[in-house]
This record gives C-alpha cells, structure tokens and sequence, in this order.
C-alpha cells in the first residue's frame, strides 16, 4: 500500500468513528497532554486548527489561553508550500484561508519566528513508532521542520499507529506521540 492509499483509508476510519468513541478518545489525549511536561514546560505552543476529521484542537487552544500560554497558528502559502506562524489571542484573530482551514488574520496578529516556538504539535494522518508521519500530501510542516530543535508531538490514536515503515528522504519525524493511553516518544527521539 502507498502512502496515498494509507492516507485514504485512515481519513476514511477517522471520518466514520463514532461521535461517543471519538470524543472519548480526544478527551484521554487531551488528559494526557495538558498534564505532560511537555505541555506544562511550553508557554509559546504552535498548533493548526483542526478540520472536522482531525483531532480537535480547538479546545487545546482554549486550554492554553485558559493558562495564559501564547498560541500560533499557520499561514499557508501554496505558492510556495512554506508556513509563517502567528500568534492569535482571539478567535476573531482567524480567518477562513485555502482549502476551508482557519488561518491568521495577518492584518490583526503578529508574525512569530520558528525559533521562538517551544512546543509544535504536528498534524498528521498515519504514524509509525519512529515518529515518521502521512500529513495531508502537501509537504508543508516537512519543510517547516527543517532546523526545528524544539519538541515536536503529534495527536494519535493507537488506530493511525502502523509498524508500516514509509519514510522518505526529506521526511523529519516528530519526537512525541500523545495517545488515549499516554504519551510516545518516537524511535528516532
């Protein structure tokens, strides 16, 4: 199987879980985040906004502003296939950007540099133990992640776990997995 055809396969499981099990997953992944190290250690976190099959986030970015942890989000450029983030304190701060994601207003937030964030949770489809990912086909947080020293994590379930090993030359693994049972360090951490 491709890594076209494993993506298909998994947006189509996550996208037919049952609203009770999904929620009772993300709510363990969620458990397990906000009390990691990792999460407490952060104050400068970068996250996408979910679309409706992913994990949702939108309550990790409520979290952190409950914490008073800064939040970034991405700008995509298709052109190019590169991110900037921006730090969002509302969100009246985001807008309806290509493909239907909410992106950055850039008019009304403040561009962050790559170093400044401490904490990147990675969006992803497919995983495997050593931290390697299916995302979206894109190539966008692979490039972004070139020369990120910071942790990296991603939201899994153990149902996108495969011991299928699928990475490429210009793939950059994520350091951290959190699951429903806890968190992951990748094989290549």
């Amino acid at each position: 199987m491709d890594k076209k055809q494993m993506r298909n396969n998994m947006i189509e499981q996550l996208a037919n879980l049952d609203h009770e099990e999904k929620l009772a997953i993300q709510l363990k992944i969620y458990k397990h985040l906000y009390t990691s190290k990792l999460w407490k250690e952060a104050n400068i976190i970068g996250i996408t906004w979910s679309t409706a099959y992913e994990w949702n986030t939108e309550p990790i970015i409520m979290q952190a502003w409950k914490e008073n942890k800064i939040i970034c989000i991405p700008k995509s450029y298709h052109n190019t296939k590169e991110m900037e983030f921006y730090c969002i304190k509302q969100k009246k701060d985001v807008e309806i950007g290509y493909g239907g994601i909410l992106e950055p207003r850039v008019d009304k937030t403040k561009k962050i540099s790559k170093d400044s964030i401490e904490l990147l949770i990675v969006p992803g489809i497919v995983f495997n133990r050593s931290g390697y990912r299916i995302g979206f086909g894109g190539g966008f947080y692979d490039r972004f992640l070139v020369g990120f020293t910071q942790n990296t994590l991603s939201l899994v379930s153990n149902i996108q776990l495969t011991s299928f090993e699928f990475s490429e030359p210009h793939d950059i693994p994520i350091k951290f997995m959190v699951t429903e049972n806890g968190i992951l360090k990748s094989a290549n951490k």
